[in-house]
C-alpha cells in the first residue's frame, strides 16, 4: 500500500517545534502555548491542485481549541479562483481541534486551470482561543503564490514512523515536499537509464544470489544441485556450498551472509548483474524478500522481524524493455512480465508478493533526499543494517557533501552562497550522508552529532544547507528524525 504525505513549500505552513518547552502548571510554572508558521511562502503552481497546510503546535491542546486565521487576497476571488476547506466566511477560516491535537489543516484548492504570476493569498495566524496566553511565534503569516516558487527552507519532520521505520522518506527540498511510502511495497527496482540494471530494496534487506549455472528458472529449486561446488565464507569462516539446499541459508542479509549478495553501498554496483541482449547471459538469481516490519512497539528500537521467504527470478530484455521470470523458490512454473523503463523516473518498480508494479519514489527531479529509515549492504565479509540512514538522488543529478566543523570553515548558521564548494559535490556516492550523522548508540544510546552538516545542488541548480537537529522524540523514541535546510 502506497501512503503519500506531502508537507511542501507550497503546502505546509508547520510550525516552529524547535525550542519549545512547557513544564507543569502544577509546579506554578507557566504553561507555554506557541504557533507559527514554518515558512513564509508557498506555491500552488499548474500542477497543483490543492494543498494541505498545516500549523503545528509547540505542544499539545489541553482542550478544545479554535485557531482563527485571515485571508487577503491579491488578484484572486475565493469561490472562482480558489477555495479553502474549512469554508472561509468573510475573509476568516476557523479551525478547530480537539484536546490532544498538535496541528490544525486547511486545504487550498485551484478552482481555475490557470492563474498569472503575480496572484496569491496572504494567510495570517489571527488569535487561538482555548488555551491560556497562545502565543504566535515565527512567521505569523504565509503567503500562497499562485505559481511555482522555490522553497527558502524550514524544518522536516522525517515520517519515518516510530521505532519500527515503517516508511522511506523522499524529501524535494526546493519545493519543501515530503512523500513516505512503506518500505515493505516493492523487492525490485528496474533501471530507467541508459544501463540495463536492476537494484534491490535495501531498506527492506532484500538480497539476491547468482546461480552461474542456471537459466532455466523452472529447474531451479531447493534440490538443485550445482555441478560445481561453492566455496564461499561466512562470518569469515570458508564454507563448500553444494547445493541450493545448503546456500538458502546464507543468502539473506546478516553477518552470517555467504556473499556479496547486496547492492554496494554507493548504488554504482548492483548484485543482480548489467541485463545482457544476449539471453544466455542472464542467469537464474535467488532472492531473499527481506525480513517484515514489527508491529508498531514505541520504545527500544525494532525494525526487522521474520525472514519473508525466497523468491528465484531471471530477468531478459525484450527491445528496450526488461522480461520478469518470477516464482517461488519451489514452485515448478513461472510468472513473466514485460517492464518499460519510464523516462521520468530513475526506477519501475515491482513487488513479487504482490505481483505487479507500484509507485514509490516521485520523478527523479521531484527529490533530493531519501530517508530510508534502514539499510543493508555486504561490506568486509559481512552483512551490515543500518538505521537512522539518509541517502541522496545520484541518479537524478543530485549533488551533496558534507562540512565539518572547525576553526578555518564557517558555521552551519554563517555558511552563505560564497562559501559553496563545487568541486565538492558527490554525484557517484548515495550514502555521503548515510549513517554518520548521529552515534551508533551500540554501548549507550545514540545521540546526535553537532559537528556536520550538509551542502546540496539539486538538478535544478538549487543550492541548500542542511543540518540535522533531531534524531528521536522528545521522549526518546528513535523513528522521528528531524532536519532544518535553508535555500543559499
Amino acid at each position: 500500500m502506497l501512503t503519500k504525505i506531502t508537507y511542501k513549500t507550497l503546502s505546509i505552513l508547520a510550525v516552529l517545534s524547535i525550542l519549545f518547552s512547557a513544564c507543569s502548571t502544577d509546579e506554578g510554572v507557566e504553561r507555554i502555548f506557541e504557533a507559527a508558521f514554518q515558512t513564509n511562502s508557498l506555491g500552488l503552481g499548474a500542477a497543483d491542485e490543492s494543498k494541505d497546510i498545516v500549523v503545528n503546535f509547540s505542544i499539545p491542546t489541553i482542550q478544545e481549541t479554535t485557531v482563527t486565521i485571515e485571508v487577503t487576497e491579491n488578484g484572486v476571488s475565493y469561490g472562482s479562483d480558489y477555495e479553502t476547506e474549512p469554508v472561509a466566511s468573510e475573509g476568516t477560516i476557523t479551525v478547530t481541534v480537539p484536546a490532544g491535537a498538535t496541528s490544525a489543516q486547511i486545504t487550498v484548492t485551484r478552482l481555475v486551470d490557470f492563474l498569472p504570476a503575480g496572484n496569491s493569498i496572504d494567510l495570517t495566524l489571527a488569535s487561538i482561543a482555548g488555551e491560556e496566553s497562545p502565543e504566535i511565534v515565527g512567521n505569523a503569516k504565509v503567503s500562497i503564490l499562485f505559481e511555482e516558487v522555490v522553497s527558502t527552507g524550514g524544518t522536516i519532520d522525517l515520517l519515518t514512523g516510530g521505532s519500527n521505520m515503517p516508511n522511506q522518506c523522499y524529501i524535494d527540498l526546493s519545493n519543501y515536499t515530503q512523500t513516505a511510502v512503506r518500505r515493505d511495497t516493492w523487492e525490485l527496482a528496474f533501471y530507467s537509464g541508459a544501463e540495463n540494471k536492476v537494484f534491490l530494496n535495501a531498506a527492506l534487506l532484500v538480497s539476491a544470489a547468482e546461480l552461474v549455472e542456471s537459466t532455466d528458472i523452472d529447474a531451479v529449486n531447493s534440490e538443485t544441485v550445482f555441478a560445481t561446488a561453492l566455496e564461499l565464507s561466512s562470518y569469515g569462516q570458508p564454507v563448500t556450498v553444494n547445493n541450493v539446499s545448503e546456500l538458502k541459508p546464507g543468502i539473506p542479509v546478516g553477518y552470517y551472509m555467504y556473499g556479496n549478495y547486496t547492492d554496494n553501498k554507493a548504488g554504482t554496483e548492483t548484485a543482480i548483474k548489467a541485463i545482457s541482449a544476449t539471453d544466455a547471459e542472464n542467469k537464474v538469481y535467488i532472492v531473499s524478500l527481506g525480513y517484515s516490519i514489527p508491529e508498531e512497539s514505541e520504545g527500544s528500537l525494532k525494525t526487522t522481524e521474520d525472514e519473508r521467504g525466497l523468491y528465484k527470478i531471471r530477468v531478459l530484455l525484450d527491445g528496450e524493455n526488461y522480461k520478469l521470470q518470477y516464482a517461488e523458490l519451489d514452485a515448478t512454473t513461472h510468472q513473466e512480465v514485460t517492464i518499460s523503463k519510464d523516462a521520468s523516473n530513475n526506477h519501475v518498480f515491482f513487488s513479487l508478493v504482490d505481483e505487479k508494479t507500484v509507485v514509490v519514489e516521485p520523478a527523479k527531479s521531484s527529490w533530493d533526499i531519501n530517508f530510508s529509515g534502514v539499510f543493508s549492504y555486504f561490506e568486509g565479509g559481512f552483512g551490515l543494517t543500518y538505521s537512522d540512514y539518509a541517502l541522496h538522488n545520484t541518479l537524478g543529478g543530485t549533488g551533496l557533501y558534507q562540512v565539518l566543523n572547525a576553526s578555518d570553515v564557517p558555521s552551519y548558521d554563517d555558511f552563505t552562497l560564497a562559501d559553496v564548494e563545487e568541486m565538492a559535490f558527490v554525484y557517484d556516492n548515495r550514502a555521503v550522508i548515510g549513517s554518520d550523522w548521529r552515534n551508533s548508540g551500540y554501548n549507550s544510546p545514540a545521540t546526535l552529532k553537532d559537528d556536520r552538516y550538509y551542502v546540496v545542488k539539486d538538478v535544478e541548480g538549487n543550492y541548500f544547507k542542511l543540518k540535522f537537529t533531531r534524531l528521536s522524540s522528545e521522549t526518546g523514541v528513535r523513528g522521528h528524525s528531524q532536519f532544518v535546510y535553508e535555500l543559499l
